[in-house]
Formats: structure tokens, sequence, C-alpha cells
């Protein structure tokens, strides 16, 4: 099953960025700002600062879009896409971990090509 690319084609699953702003609002809601906790779980607090700063965690709902546009001529799952937004590989040893059937699906030239656009689009 392909994927399209598309922002709405991976709204099933929740990337960081999502989840980092779904927890800031949350903790908001509970009273928890920069300098207090409120009534904000230690747990949440956590997860929140991880996701904060992870590349994916900082990213714009529009960058993400960005990305998913320019991965489109790949023909990915949305997993794969998902995988690639959220881990943000750097080399061809992470490609291969993240795309299924690599070697059957893309050769050296379009890996490179997917490193390029990820780079781009998430930076280094």
């Amino acid at each position: 099953m392909a994927g399209t690319g598309t922002i709405t084609s991976i709204s099933a699953f929740f990337d960081r960025h999502r989840t980092a702003c779904f927890l800031r609002q949350v903790l908001h809601e509970r009273g928890a700002g920069d300098a207090k906790v409120g009534k904000a779980r230690d747990s949440e607090i956590e997860v929140f600062k991880y996701l904060s700063t992870h590349s994916a965690g900082l990213r714009s709902r529009e960058q993400i879009q960005n990305i998913c546009e320019a991965l489109k001529p790949f023909d990915l799952t949305q997993p794969e896409i998902l995988q690639l937004v959220n881990l943000r590989p750097t080399n061809i040893v992470e490609i291969h971990l993240i795309v299924q059937e690599c070697e059957a699906r893309l050769d050296e030239a379009r890996i490179e090509e997917l490193l390029l656009i990820v780079k781009q689009h998430l930076g280094p």
C-alpha cells in the first residue's frame, strides 16, 4: 500500500510535532507554564520537554506538509513518511531501516535524493 505523501494521509498517526502541540495545549489547560508545573503530571512534562528538543517537535505544520509533498514521488507508505519525519535519517543505512524492501524500490541515487530532501526540509 503506497502513501500519497500528504499530511492528511498520515492523519491517523500522531507525529512528534502534533504530539508536542497536543501536550502543550494539555499543559496550558492544566495551568502549567514554562516556570510552573500546575497540575501537570511529571510524565507529561518530561515527554513535552523531549519532544520540544527533537527536530520534528520544533517543526511547523507547514514544514511537515512541505516535506510530505516533496516525498510524493517516492511512493512511500504512510508509516515510512512518519518515520522519515520523526527520525530524520542522515545516511543510507537508516533509509534501509525505514523503507521496506528498500533495495527493490529505490536505487542508490534515489536514496541519496531522499536523504537530501530530508536534510533540506528538516535540517542536518
